[in-house]
């Protein structure tokens, strides 16, 4: 923090600045331009999530491209959480997905079991639960494999987004109830 000419440093030391030492302008610029190139980026990725919400709300399945279509700007906010190889190996695997598959569906198929199944306290061994847990497994199966490290990034991220439209209807509670089955 820039206060009477100095710099707090982590060390919390106090280092005289003159002004000359600094181009103020030029940092303020920089800081303008990042914050458009934010702006700008945000701006489309609520037109991407606009566009998706009428289809939903139409009753139309989304396609794998239409998720896909986000992908890059959930890299925007995932890069506190993912590696940028781990970023790649997702955005393969992702890529690599049989678009005639229709995992947007099915994926919001998932969602209204796992809602059903929650809603009515079901317990693991009924067959809209087992169905759920299976859907779960071959999805983190193909998206993550094995790679436990990118199984918590993943989960971090998840976790750490107020914004439901990036979680694809997986609440928190949800999540919970699904994790139950998976570790009983």
């Amino acid at each position: 923090m820039i206060a009477s000419g100095r710099i707090n440093l982590p060390s919390t030391r106090w280092v005289a600045i003159k002004p000359k030492d600094i181009d103020i302008l030029s940092l303020i610029e920089i800081q303008l331009s990042n914050v458009q190139e934010e702006i700008v980026q945000k701006q489309q990725l609520f037109g991407k999530l606009l566009k998706l919400k009428e289809r939903i709300k139409d009753n139309k399945n989304l396609s794998l491209e239409d998720i896909q279509e986000i992908v890059p700007f959930i890299n925007l906010s995932a890069d506190k959480f993912f590696t940028k190889e781990q970023l790649v190996e997702l955005k393969d695997r992702l890529s690599s997905f049989n678009s005639e598959k229709e995992a947007g569906s099915e994926w919001f198929e998932f969602i209204s079991k796992l809602k059903y199944c929650y809603k009515n306290k079901l317990s693991k061994t009924d067959i809209t639960a087992i169905e759920c847990i299976e859907y779960w497994k071959s999805i983190t199966s193909q998206l993550i494999g094995e790679d436990e490290q990118m199984k918590n990034s993943i989960f971090e991220f998840h976790a750490s987004q107020n914004n439901m439209q990036m979680r694809y209807g997986l609440t928190d509670e949800l999540f919970k109830y699904l994790m139950s089955f998976m570790n009983n």
